[in-house]
């Protein structure tokens, strides 16, 4: 059954701005969850139209990000970046900015368009900056690494994850690093060295 956007559920029911425009923006996570992309991005829309009425910035930069990750689902890198970025240049001080970096720069980097690995890059240095959470700032890095190998510097990304190896407190993503490191070793056709990683993964994680 299709979504009534505008049923009174949705609006005059509700006590408030700020809670109408929580309640469409909850009701586009229920229809993106279920990949109705389509009426995701209605509720996200109508959410983000009464934020801007009450100058919501959180409520703001979460319907562009929500927007960006509907866009991300289609496929369309192009409109994902450009909602993230959106959100960024205009909200400073916005509370999830780590978390758009990253997700600019997955959109960026998702376009498999070598010219945009350098701002990709620089999206997840800026991601790094802005407080991430322990995800987040292994996230970066590691997307960081991925960069240099794709930018042809193979040495400096198997350096880069050997870093987050050594480095403590990403041990809970110790499992995908090495795998990584494996496909290194395979794509250089040393199966040897790639089945040791991928043999303390199986092993350990």
């Amino acid at each position: 059954k299709e979504c009534d956007w505008s049923s009174d559920v949705c609006s005059s029911d509700l006590n408030n701005v700020q809670q109408t425009a929580s309640a469409f923006n909850s009701m586009g996570l229920a229809m993106e969850g279920m990949e109705r992309l389509e009426e995701a991005e209605k509720g996200y829309l109508r959410a983000l139209e009464n934020f801007r009425g009450i100058d919501d910035v959180t409520g703001i930069t979460t319907c562009y990000n929500n927007l960006g990750s509907v866009a991300f689902a289609r496929g369309d890198y192009v409109a994902a970046a450009q909602e993230y970025r959106t959100a960024l240049d205009a909200f400073a001080d916005a509370d999830i900015r780590a978390a758009l970096w990253l997700r600019f720069g997955a959109a960026l980097l998702a376009l498999e368009d070598s010219t945009r690995y350098a701002e990709a890059c620089e999206a997840f240095r800026q991601g790094l900056k802005e407080q991430p959470d322990k995800n987040q700032a292994y996230r970066a890095r590691l997307n960081g690494a991925r960069i240099l190998y794709l930018q042809g510097d193979a040495s400096g990304a198997l350096d880069a994850y050997g870093a987050l190896l050594e480095d403590s407190s990403f041990r809970a993503y110790e499992g995908r690093t090495r795998l990584l490191i494996g496909q290194y070793y395979q794509d250089r056709h040393d199966i040897e060295r790639a089945v040791v990683e991928y043999e303390q993964v199986r092993d350990d994680f």
